[in-house]
């Protein structure tokens, strides 16, 4: 009698190209205000990159920020929605892989990290057995409380989850995909684990990003700096930050495009370009400002400035070249 096999998938870089919880809150609130919020949460999201903050909590606090006290029907409803745009972030050779253990018989799973309420319809269009996810809390009026009912569905849960509906570990042969150190236990706990490679940044790819942007950093940054230096002299520094903002920034905008993340000029990474150059101007008028009423002098206020708003402004970035 061959041997009963169960497949299981973990979900956000995987069978998808992106991370879904980023996606789906663009999708659910608009660009602008997701770039927004992103800014608001700046502080807790360095501290993430740093390791220095724990992938959990951030993530309950990112949540927490753009859901507390949605209705739930609406949250799920757009969950639903939200699988026509999963469609299009689809990891093709590892979704024609999960068809072919599924018409060959294979019970599948999919364990996730993310939310069960988006991932959930994807899923069950696609032959997912069940779909084991971080769960949220709902209040008695039916609305969302931003905290989390379940633990993080990362490492050691994803087996601990498997298991609760698949005890009898002797029972059937499991083959398991991830790719991540969240699938690291899964992966080991497997008959066959497959940790796939990602195509797109990979740790000493992201190094080398992280290099690059400090290049064209330090030279936008400098030629704001000159230019503002010499402007001030002649005008007020509300005018002077503005005017040498617009110089730095073409050059910026090149540099980041062709060398620091190697994409083609486009209207789309433009748009999002101009719209985090946006958030980040408005971040240096507001604290050049603030630390000219501080006492510091014009000329040198907005040295500070740039400790403040160029790591925020990498995040944005980033984000937007993603696009």
């Amino acid at each position: 009698m061959k041997e009963r096999e169960i497949v299981v998938f973990d979900f956000d870089g995987t069978l998808t190209r992106k991370d879904t919880l980023l996606e789906f809150i663009k999708f659910a609130k608009g660009k602008w205000r997701f770039y927004i919020g992103i800014l608001f949460l700046s502080p807790i999201l360095i501290a993430y990159l740093l390791h220095l903050y724990p992938n959990d909590k951030a993530k309950q606090v990112v949540f927490r920020h753009f859901f507390k006290g949605m209705p739930y029907n609406k949250f799920k409803q757009l969950g639903k929605n939200f699988s026509t745009h999963i469609d299009k972030i689809i990891n093709v050779p590892i979704f024609k892989k999960q068809e072919s253990y599924y018409k060959a018989g294979a019970t599948i799973y999919v364990i996730s990290a993310s939310i069960v309420e988006w991932v959930e319809p994807w899923c069950k269009a696609h032959h997912v057995s069940q779909v084991f996810g971080t769960l949220i809390e709902v209040s008695e009026d039916k609305r969302i409380t931003g905290r989390f009912l379940s633990k993080n569905c990362y490492g050691q849960e994803k087996v601990n989850r498997l298991l609760s509906v698949e005890p009898n570990r002797k029972s059937y042969h499991l083959i398991a995909y991830g790719d991540s150190n969240g699938d690291r236990e899964l992966l080991a706990f497997a008959d066959e684990g497959n940790l796939i490679r990602k195509d797109s940044i990979t740790k000493s790819q992201n190094l080398q990003v992280i290099f690059r942007f400090g290049i064209v950093g330090c030279i936008a940054v400098f030629i704001q700096f000159a230019a503002y230096y010499i402007l001030v002299g002649y005008s007020t520094h509300n005018i002077a930050l503005p005017v040498s903002y617009t110089i730095s920034l073409a050059v910026n905008y090149l540099l980041t495009t062709l060398f620091t993340f190697h994409v083609k000029p486009s209207k789309k990474n433009s748009i999002g370009f101009m719209g985090s150059h946006a958030i980040n101007f408005t971040l240096q008028f507001l604290s050049l400002n603030l630390f000219i009423w501080f006492g510091i002098q014009k000329q040198w206020a907005i040295i500070p400035v740039f400790f403040i708003c160029v790591p925020i402004n990498f995040l944005l970035i980033r984000l937007s070249m993603k696009q």
